[in-house]
């Protein structure tokens, strides 16, 4: 089974995501097949493969399958199962050997409140995303595919603001119903961020428009003045930013 050490990745049981090929490919030494079996493991901070030492990594990896080989440098990833990791080998060539223990899970998770809260989920995406130019037909078109909380986090792992930490407090939760609810929280706290970001920055091109309408009006009268004609700029817009 190859071992992957990731960063900064939000992985929890039952989920499907994308993961770069070019990291994988640099993190194990080659590139990996569909169907393969890979525990992923969770750096605390940044380091190359030559760097990594066994004290480098969260105790808790996750278990899985390689689904999907894409030829757009992304493989897909399907989590399985939580691992406790015993121990860390790492070896002169690199490669790491691991000693794990499943990690149980507390079966608390009622399915029908889990739908419910995916597709509320799904719905306040929608509102977020689903008239941008940019995201907005690609969310359309993957919202249907999107099976779990999981599948989410998944897609937007690389938006998230939270820290290594915070995404480790989610995958270390026993309790499925706590866990999601953990997931649910941080989804929301991520959506309200960037909702505030957008509404900023759209202030921000206001009050440029503002500045730019004055400051072209202001011009256009004292060259107006200079040259004894009347001032003809007030209908002009500003410039695209």
């Amino acid at each position: 089974m190859a071992v992957v050490p990731v960063y900064n990745i939000l992985a929890v049981p039952g989920a499907n995501i994308p993961l770069s090929l070019e990291r994988f490919e640099k993190m194990i030494g080659r590139v990996p097949v569909s169907g393969e079996r890979v525990t992923l493991i969770f750096m605390k901070e940044e380091k190359s493969r030559e760097e990594l030492v066994s004290d480098d990594f969260y105790p808790i990896g996750v278990s899985g399958t390689v689904t999907e080989v894409g030829d757009q440098g992304v493989l897909v990833f399907r989590c399985n199962t939580r691992v406790d990791l015993k121990s860390i080998n790492i070896y002169p060539d690199h490669s790491i050997d691991l000693d794990v223990e499943r990690r149980q899970d507390i079966e608390d998770l009622d399915d029908a409140v889990s739908a419910k809260r995916l597709k509320h989920m799904k719905q306040l995406m929608l509102e977020a995303y689903g008239e941008n130019p940019q995201f907005g037909p690609m969310l359309r078109g993957m919202i249907s595919r999107w099976a779990s909380l999981g599948d989410i986090a998944g897609i937007v792992n690389r938006w998230l603001i939270n820290s290594p930490e915070e995404k480790m407090a989610v995958l270390s939760e026993d309790s499925r119903d706590a866990r999601e609810l953990k997931l649910e929280e941080l989804l929301r706290e991520n959506l309200e961020f960037h909702k505030v970001n957008t509404e900023a920055n759209s202030a921000q091109e206001e009050e440029y428009q503002k500045m730019y309408r004055e400051n072209a009006l202001k011009a256009d009268r004292i060259s107006a003045k200079a040259a004894g004609q009347p001032a003809s700029r007030e209908g002009l817009g500003p410039p695209p930013l």
